[in-house]
Parts: structure tokens; C-alpha cells; sequence
């Protein structure tokens, strides 16, 4: 499909769905050819930017950074400075569900609570998750089998550590003023550092940032189990491949890691998990600009 009639159905915002190629073809070259002497290329661009039709013709504002163009970023950040920055890594989650689980999962879910609450939503870093280094008494050899094994890119916690320091210095340096940062994995090392960088980085008093991960609000959480899989299920109807099902460690069908899986899966157990998950971070938000505002009023 050609770059010019993909940009004529972004802007039309898919109501070109029910016409055929060659008109579709044809009213983008139209398009292309009225915009170009008319002086209207700036209000459409705007139009596109700020809106997309969705089924029944409800409009939505993009929020998508990566989406945006021009000033349409900073239109969205200076009506509420807040950034979803999802987290995640490229981790195996059995024959179920994706490598990229944990960060496409917290990309979904900020999305969803940016159209709720407002601000805009980074690009997932699937890169931006860890296991721990290598132990004092763990060869270098060992440490490289043991992450093969559990097909570990072996990023270390420091590299973590600089990497959210730097996303946090960058989008309070443009007007972002409260940060989500939203890990969709979990091991201890990883919310330990994501907690650690997020308290380091408000006290500068440069923005709020909002550590993250689901068992915060649900009160427990999984690798690739029943709350995975649901919330999966739920954020992507069918993404969860329940026939593939299988442990690894006996071949067993519908098991994985040695629980019966097949029947725990349901997308309703999802939809609650994120409503959970919504009124715990709707609380924290709320709560981050009311402290961001008392650093303001500290500072003057």
C-alpha cells in the first residue's frame, strides 16, 4: 500500500473503509492536489493530529507521542503535563502469549487510562527490563548460561538505572510534570529500582514520578498465568492462545509451570483487574499533583 493513500486514510480516519481502492486512490490524490493550493494543509494536519475516528464515529484524541506531530505535543502536555512512560522486555510467556507481553501490556493499559485522565503516552521500551547481575560467587560463564536459559538480554541494573533517569530528566525538561512509570514486569529487582529511580527523581523536585507494576493495586500478580492471560485477554480479545497451552516441564496441555491454566483464563477477571488497577492510579495521579504543586509553591 503506498504512503500516500496510507496518509489519506489516517486523515479520513478510516471512513474510506467501505469505498472502493481506485475511488479511495483517487479522492487521495484529489486531496493531495486541493490541499497543496488552498491553504488548508495546516487545519487538516491539526484535525488529523488531534482527532481519529473510531467505530460509530466517535472521535478520540491521539495521545500516542510517537503519533503526534508538531506542536500537537506540547497542546497535550500543557493542558495536563502528564507522561505514561510503559516499561517492559522481551521475555518468553510460554505458548500463550508474546515476547512482548510485559511492555505491550503496559503500552494497552496507559492508553487506555490517557483517553480516561489525559497526558500522553510514550513509545514501550522493550529493553528497559532486568533479572539482576551476576552474583559475587557466579562465574561469568555460569551468569551467560543461566540468562541463555531463560533467554535473558542480560541488561544490568545499573544501565536500568541510567536509562529511567534519563527518560525522567528528558520529559521534565520538555513540561511534563508528573511521570507514570509503568512496569509490565516485575521480578523484585525490577520494581526495586523502578521505586528506587522514581523517589530519587521527585526529590529533585523537577516532577512527581509514579512507580508502577499491577500487584500494586491488585494485591498479587503472575508470569504468564492466570492475571496475565487475562488482562491480556482482556486488553486483546483472542490474544491469548489458550489451545497452545502447555507446560513445559511435563508436556502436559492447558498446564503451565506445573498449575492448570487452561480454565483460569477469562477476559471478565481481566476487565476487573484493570478497573482495579485504573482507580488505584487515578488516586496516584490525583495525589502526584497535588504534591507536584506544594514543590512549586516550596520553590518560589
Amino acid at each position: 500500500m503506498s504512503t500516500l493513500f496510507q496518509s489519506f486514510r489516517r486523515r479520513a480516519g478510516g471512513r474510506a473503509a467501505g469505498l472502493g481502492t481506485a475511488t479511495v486512490v483517487l479522492a487521495a490524490v484529489l486531496c493531495g492536489c486541493s490541499a497543496s493550493g488552498s491553504g488548508r494543509e495546516d487545519s487538516q494536519a491539526q484535525s488529523a493530529n488531534q482527532a481519529q475516528v473510531v467505530a460509530g464515529g466517535e472521535q478520540k484524541v491521539e495521545r500516542r507521542w510517537d503519533r503526534l506531530y508538531g506542536n500537537a505535543l506540547f497542546r497535550l502536555i500543557e493542558e495536563k503535563p502528564l507522561a505514561w512512560l510503559p516499561l517492559g522486555i522481551l521475555e518468553e510467556h510460554g505458548e500463550q502469549l508474546p515476547w512482548e507481553l510485559d511492555g505491550e501490556k503496559a503500552h494497552l493499559v496507559c492508553i487506555r487510562l490517557a483517553d480516561k485522565m489525559g497526558g500522553v503516552v510514550l513509545p514501550v521500551n522493550q529493553y528497559a527490563g532486568v533479572h539482576g547481575d551476576r552474583k559475587p560467587d557466579q562465574s561469568e560463564e555460569d551468569f551467560r548460561r543461566a540468562s541463555r536459559e531463560v533467554k535473558d538480554f542480560m541488561f544490568t541494573e545499573d544501565y536500568l538505572r541510567r536509562f529511567l533517569w534519563e527518560c525522567f530528566e528528558g520529559l521534565s525538561n520538555l513540561g511534563v510534570e508528573v511521570i507514570v512509570a509503568y512496569t509490565g514486569h516485575y521480578p523484585q529487582i525490577q520494581t526495586q529500582i523502578v521505586k528506587e529511580m522514581a523517589e530519587k527523581y521527585t526529590a529533585t523536585g523537577r516532577a512527581v514520578v509514579i512507580p508502577f507494576w499491577e500487584p500494586l493495586a491488585c494485591g498479587e500478580g503472575d508470569h504468564a498465568s492466570k492475571w496475565e492471560c487475562s488482562i491480556w485477554e482482556a486488553l486483546v480479545p483472542g490474544g491469548v492462545h489458550l489451545d497452545s497451552i502447555v507446560d513445559y516441564r511435563t508436556g502436559q496441555k492447558g498446564w503451565y509451570r506445573g498449575k492448570e491454566l487452561r480454565s483460569q483464563v477469562s477476559r471478565e477477571f481481566g476487565e476487573k483487574a484493570l478497573a482495579t488497577v485504573e482507580g488505584y492510579l487515578r488516586t496516584e495521579i490525583d495525589r502526584a499533583f497535588s504534591q507536584r504543586q506544594q514543590q512549586k509553591e516550596s520553590a518560589k
